[in-house]
């Protein structure tokens, strides 16, 4: 299963589990970019200043995708993955993009035109659901409980691809989580913490 955003060394040990999906909660053709997540952040006990959040223009990409930037990965290179944000009701939800390759995935990288619209018109299309709050001066980010999700998903009827993305319905997730709440799948106990670099 994913281990969400752990390539990035900077949130390697925080930012674990997620929700695998075929379909995301919203729509990134009409999202609007969460301008409060703009900055650079820092995990808790981690480097200063290694994580840094953008909304660069590029031609062809919808206004609503975002970017999150590690400046130290595992192999000392930067990394940057691509998401955009919706909500349902009260609560807030991202959708980091990622590419179906045979039984695993890849982060997109749409700083470059034309990228995003190949990707979108794809088969391999998938998103990786994540809960989040955010104030001045800190984001607290929850990727979900892995063995809850296998378990909602197995009642619900949802089958998972051989990389282990659960195949739902489009408007599917966003449905489930106005009935059921945002707890059954984002459990309190998994929310991380980054704050905010005052400069």
């Amino acid at each position: 299963m994913f281990r969400c955003w752990v390539t990035a060394a900077a949130v390697a040990s925080a930012l674990v589990g997620c929700v695998p999906v075929t379909e995301p909660v919203g729509d990134l053709e009409s999202a609007e970019p969460d301008v409060s997540l703009i900055g650079t952040w820092t995990h808790e006990g981690g480097k200063k200043d290694n994580i840094v959040i953008d909304v660069p223009k590029v031609k062809g990409n919808p206004k609503g995708l975002m970017r999150v930037n590690f400046r130290e990965n595992s192999d000392g290179k930067p990394s940057a993955h691509w998401f955009f944000v919706t909500a349902v009701g009260k609560e807030k939800f991202g959708n980091a993009c990622v590419e179906l390759e045979d039984e695993d995935t890849g982060w997109v990288y749409f700083e470059k035109e034309g990228a995003y619209p190949k990707w979108a018109k794809g088969k391999g299309r998938a998103y990786l659901v994540f809960r989040y709050s955010v104030d001045r001066e800190s984001i607290i980010v929850n990727f979900g409980d892995e063995r809850e999700t296998k378990k909602i998903m197995k009642t619900q009827g949802i089958e998972a691809t051989s990389a282990n993305v659960f195949k739902t319905p489009a408007g599917w997730l966003g449905n489930y989580l106005k009935k059921s709440g945002a707890n059954t799948l984002f459990a309190a106990a998994q929310s991380k913490k980054l704050t905010r670099s005052m400069k």
